[in-house]
């Protein structure tokens, strides 16, 4: 499925930066399964980066819930971080 990169940037999925920075990529978890199916060491390049991963426990960085809550609500609470939003509310507003 699509997402409209400045329908994200409104209720803050995707970050305020020009619109034209973003690149549309399709379905790439399909991509991926067919890369490790179909590639000579594609299960052996899974492996390496399984091995490579590290697990980090969110929940228990205060700063990071503090920011996570802020962002769940739309417009985020911090609206000088979307400054293109805030224009276009500030308009639809008047």
């Amino acid at each position: 499925s699509y997402i409209d990169p400045r329908s994200a940037i409104n209720i803050g999925m995707l970050p305020d930066i020009p619109i034209e920075r973003f690149e549309v990529c399709g379905n790439t978890s399909l991509e991926g399964a067919k890369r490790l199916f179909f590639e000579r060491d594609g299960i052996r390049r899974t492996y390496r980066i399984r091995d490579n991963l590290t697990y980090v426990e969110l929940n228990v960085n205060q700063e990071f819930m503090n920011l996570f809550s802020g962002a769940k609500f739309l417009p985020h609470t911090d609206i000088s971080l979307f400054p293109s939003v805030k224009k276009r509310l500030s308009s639809v507003l008047r």
